[in-house]
């Protein structure tokens, strides 16, 4: 048997003995977000973190918000190595800016990093 047909039956065998497998995530590290709100719509805005507290969110839109450890979930490996499912809590939406009493957006620990920082060092999250 030559070489690549060795090769080529040593990665059939490795994949049909192998599915998919689910890795478990660390929780998050608690803390605290700086978010500042900006909007043109009036109204009574609040920052709800996963069923938590509401924080009302002050006329100026700027708000420190408590982060607790945030549900976790596992994420999916085809074959052990192709991901194909992220169940990381930085990637759950667990942050709700409210208006009214009404969920206006929805946002993920990731997202809120991802967002700029104005010059006092609060995230701008624009509604």
């Amino acid at each position: 048997m030559s070489s690549v047909a060795r090769i080529v039956l040593a990665i059939a065998v490795a994949l049909s003995l192998s599915g998919c497998v689910h890795a478990l995530h660390a929780y998050n590290t608690p803390g605290q977000e700086k978010l500042h709100v900006v909007t043109a719509r009036d109204g009574q805005y609040a920052v709800r973190i996963e069923d938590h507290s509401e924080t009302v969110v002050p006329p100026d839109g700027r708000v420190l918000v408590g982060v607790p450890t945030l549900p976790r979930s596992c994420s999916v490996y085809l074959f052990g190595f192709i991901k194909v499912g992220d169940g990381s809590p930085e990637r759950v939406r667990a942050i709700q800016i409210l208006r009214d009493g009404k969920v206006v957006r929805r946002l993920s620990l990731r997202t809120i990093h991802e967002m700029p920082l104005d010059s006092d060092g609060y995230r701008v999250v624009k509604l």
